[in-house]
C-alpha cells in the first residue's frame, strides 16, 4: 500500500486522513489571536484623527483616507476565513447551518469545535494553506507601520495585492496592467454595497462621506422607513453603507 503524507507537515497519514493532527493544531494556534488582531486592525482603520475624519467628527482632512483601504482589505480577508469556516460547517453539520460573516470569534470557534473532523475532510489541505496565509496577512498589517501606499484589491491574473506607491506604475509584479483609480473605485463600490451590521455600515459611510453620521440619525432613518435593512440567514438585519451615503447626500 502506498504511504500517504500530509501536504502541510510531511507526516504519514492514516487511512481516511487528508491532513495530520499536527497540521490541524498549527491551524488552531494560528487562529488563537484572530479576534484581537481583527479588533486592533479595525480600531486602527477607524482612527479618524489620523485618516479622513477629524477626532471630533468635524472637518475632514484632504488626504487620501488610508483607513478605508485598510478596513476594506480586512473585511475581504475576513470573507476568505468565513467562507472556509462555512464550508467546514457544511461538511460536518449540513447546509442548514451558517457562520456569520465578519465575526472573528465565531470563525475561530468553528475551526476549534470541528478540529477532529478536519483531518477527514478532502478540502482540508487547501483550506489549511488558505486560512494560514490569510491570518498571516492580517498579522502583517498589524505588525507593520503604515506605509505610503494605496490598496485597490487583488490582481485578477495572479492574485497578488494591488498597491500603489507614489510615483509607481499601474502594473502588477506579474506584468498585468491596470487602471489603478478604476480598480479602486470598484473596490469602494463593492464595500459600499456589502451587507454589514448597522455600526459597521455607518462607520464605512462616514469614511466615504468624510463627515460624522450620528447614531440617532441612523435610528431615525430606520424608524421612518428611509433606511431598510435586509434580513439574512439567522435572522440578522444588515445594512448597506451606500444607502446611508445616499441619505446623507440628500441632507446637504
Amino acid at each position: 500500500m502506498e504511504l500517504r503524507r500530509c501536504p502541510v507537515t510531511g507526516e504519514l497519514l492514516a487511512d481516511a486522513e487528508f491532513v495530520s493532527r499536527s497540521a490541524v493544531n498549527q491551524l488552531v494556534t494560528a487562529l488563537s489571536d484572530l479576534p484581537d488582531v481583527v479588533a486592533d486592525l479595525e480600531y486602527r482603520a477607524s482612527a479618524g484623527s489620523k485618516d479622513g475624519l477629524s477626532a471630533g467628527g468635524g472637518v475632514a482632512s484632504s488626504r487620501e483616507p488610508f483607513n478605508l483601504s485598510l478596513m476594506v482589505e480586512v473585511w475581504q480577508l475576513m470573507t476568505v476565513l468565513q467562507k472556509w469556516a462555512q464550508s467546514l460547517t457544511v461538511f460536518v453539520m449540513g447546509e442548514k447551518y451558517w457562520v456569520r460573516s465578519n465575526d472573528p470569534v465565531l470563525i475561530r470557534q468553528t475551526f476549534i469545535a470541528y478540529r477532529d473532523q478536519i483531518r477527514g475532510w478532502s478540502s482540508a489541505p487547501e483550506m489549511l494553506i488558505a486560512v494560514k496565509n490569510t491570518v498571516a496577512r492580517l498579522e502583517w498589517h498589524l505588525l507593520n507601520e503604515r506605509k505610503s501606499y494605496r490598496f485597490a484589491g487583488w490582481c485578477p491574473e495572479c492574485g497578488e495585492e494591488i498597491r500603489q506607491v507614489e510615483g509607481s506604475a499601474d502594473s502588477c509584479v506579474c506584468g498585468y496592467e491596470f487602471d489603478f483609480d478604476a480598480l479602486r473605485r470598484l473596490m469602494i463600490d463593492d464595500a459600499l454595497n456589502r451587507l454589514l451590521s448597522r455600526s459597521k455600515a455607518r462607520e464605512l459611510a462616514e469614511m466615504v462621506m468624510r463627515r460624522s453620521i450620528p447614531k440617532g440619525t441612523v435610528r431615525s432613518w430606520v424608524s421612518r422607513g428611509q433606511l431598510k435593512p435586509e434580513r439574512v440567514a439567522g435572522g440578522r438585519l444588515l445594512y448597506r453603507a451606500c444607502d446611508m451615503v445616499a441619505l446623507m447626500g440628500k441632507k446637504r
